[in-house]
């Protein structure tokens, strides 16, 4: 079945929703520094990523680096979930969710959700790219399981991230519980694939442009301190990495909202029952309001 949505409109709602609702900011600031401080410490070991293989190069890394990253990561699930809440309750109008215990929940609850889909993320391509370890890369048979790999870790990866953003719209913002959750947002997916896959790329193609401009950043700095060297570069560099990935970090929270939004026909000027609080996915219509 064709998809009825546009991903222009999806793209139009998140900008406009990101920049009409400031709160979410403070957290979205919490994300870009714990961001920034992850990159700053792993800096010094990108040059042994390009010296050594890849095995090797996790062998170098001292195990205190992979807590920080543990713990950055959870800094900002939980700054994320804050995100997602603001967002949801300016749009559903609801100020229940706003409530300490409401968002302390939510928070773990969040959090919970998308330490297991990072998992899953990381176990498949372990699974995966492991075998080219034991592989010359002059091999043709490396590189067509490279191609390969790469390919299915990309199809595995869209699945797990739309249907973790469906599970979370579903179990945070209705009464029903993970397991109905997941299978109506695993419902939804099937049902929506063709738009669920342009949303997918449409986000992860905005995560590049922003990857590209704090490449050019890091060049602008390089510029700078050779030939302005008076210029504190590296106040200018923090500055616009933090600026960018604040913006970055509210938009997809705010994007992928949305996107479940309109995929459950959630219209907040509606006021009889709609599909978020249906337990049944035959209750779900195929053509949603947009």
């Amino acid at each position: 079945m064709a998809s009825p949505f546009r991903v222009r409109t999806l793209i139009h709602k998140t900008w406009c929703a990101t920049y009409a609702n400031p709160n979410p900011l403070m957290f979205g600031l919490v994300v870009a520094l714990l961001t920034v401080t992850q990159d700053t410490f792993l800096f010094p070991y990108l040059d042994l990523s390009r010296n050594e293989s890849i095995r090797d190069f996790f062998q170098t890394l001292p195990f205190p680096l992979f807590l920080l990253i543990i713990a950055v990561f959870i800094g900002k699930s939980l700054a994320s979930s804050q995100i997602f809440i603001l967002s949801a309750s300016n749009f559903l109008r609801q100020p229940k969710l706003l409530t300490p215990y409401s968002r302390f929940i939510r928070a773990l609850i969040y959090t919970a959700i998308e330490t297991v889909s990072a998992v899953l993320v990381v176990l498949t391509s372990y699974l995966l790219f492991a075998p080219l370890f034991f592989l010359n890369p002059e091999n043709t048979r490396f590189s067509l399981l490279a191609n390969a790999s790469l390919s299915i870790f990309l199809i595995s990866t869209l699945l797990i991230t739309v249907i973790k953003h469906l599970t979370l719209g579903y179990i945070l913002l209705s009464p029903l519980r993970f397991r109905s959750s997941l299978n109506l947002a695993a419902g939804l997916f099937v049902r929506y694939r063709y738009f669920s896959a342009l949303s997918f790329f449409s986000a992860l193609l905005i995560m590049l442009l922003f990857t590209i401009l704090g490449n050019l950043v890091i060049l602008q700095y390089a510029f700078i301190g050779r030939y302005l060297p008076e210029v504190v570069s590296e106040t200018f560099v923090f500055t616009v990495l933090l600026f960018a990935g604040t913006f970055i970090s509210v938009f997809l929270e705010v994007f992928w909202l949305n996107f479940f939004f309109i995929l459950t026909n959630k219209n907040q000027k509606k006021e009889r029952v709609l599909p978020l609080t249906q337990k049944d996915l035959e209750g779900i219509p195929s053509t949603p309001f947009l």
